[in-house]
């Protein structure tokens, strides 16, 4: 599935583990909604991490 499979695999995979979990569907939707912003926080968070720790390191060469 390339890129759409890293955003909907952890996404399918909360929704379809709190379904089975006996939960009902907007418990698991909700789930699965967090799991996707948690995600998304996460990947945004390292990219400043990324850029900061660039802009640290080349303001140092210089």
């Amino acid at each position: 599935m390339g890129p759409l499979g890293i955003l909907l695999g952890p996404f399918l995979g909360a929704v379809t583990g709190e379904f089975l979990a006996r939960r009902n569907m907007d418990q698991a939707v909700r789930a699965g909604v967090g799991t996707l912003v948690g995600f998304l926080g996460g990947a945004l968070l390292k990219l400043v991490i990324q850029t900061l720790m660039l802009v640290w390191f080349f303001s140092v060469i210089r």
